[in-house]
């Protein structure tokens, strides 16, 4: 019994990590695409662009966090009817929060690339890459909540199956965009944005 408890909350850990990495490693994918390219100031624009949506992002963890915590709870005490309640509820707050920050995304922006110094044409590519990736917001907010959701279930599957869908819908999507139709950091936040969604698509079906 005790080898079963330990080897679950070592599995459920390790999924735990991964996915944590998720919108980090999205930047990254980006990244190493954009270093293929002769300009540098899109690698350093997007760089830029990545701490301002890592603040972003990592202030509504709780949405996972949050999560995860009430449906293991509720899921404990085989309250199935809560259990639903709790991703539509966690789902709702996601997509209003994700709402808002589109509606905001212009005051959001000069914000923060006011507080990021950077030359002209660095912050040009910056803010192209935001103005992509930022409609990718409720779809990556939508992401935390499903992924918590699951985590809660103990259905770490399906939290590895989202995983890969993401990273590799992106990279396809980044070399389409980037290397193929030469979009430059406007196409590798393209790219994170719609792999977001297709992420989201992905869980809701499983």
């Amino acid at each position: 019994m005790k080898s079963l408890i330990k080897n679950d909350f070592i599995r459920l850990t390790l999924v735990n990590i991964l996915s944590n990495l998720m919108v980090p490693l999205a930047s990254l994918v980006d990244l190493a695409f954009l270093g293929y390219l002769d300009e540098i100031h899109n690698l350093a624009g997007v760089s830029l662009a990545t701490v301002l949506f890592n603040y972003i992002y990592w202030t509504f963890g709780f949405l996972r966090m949050g999560t995860t915590g009430t449906t293991a709870q509720a899921r404990g005490s085989e309250n199935h009817q809560e259990v639903k309640q709790i991703c539509l509820r966690n789902c709702l707050i996601a997509l209003v929060i994700g709402t808002i920050i589109l509606i905001f995304q212009y005051p959001l922006r000069e914000i923060g690339f006011s507080l990021l110094s950077a030359t002209p044409e660095v912050k040009a590519s910056g803010i192209s890459y935001y103005q992509s990736l930022i409609w990718g917001a409720p779809a990556t907010l939508l992401n935390f909540v499903l992924i918590g959701w699951f985590l809660g279930l103990e259905q770490g599957g399906k939290v590895l199956l989202l995983s890969v869908v993401n990273k590799g819908t992106n990279i396809i999507l980044d070399y389409i965009f980037i290397v193929r139709w030469g979009w430059e950091s406007s196409g590798a936040g393209s790219a994170t944005a719609i792999s977001q969604y297709i992420t989201l698509v992905v869980g809701i079906i499983c």
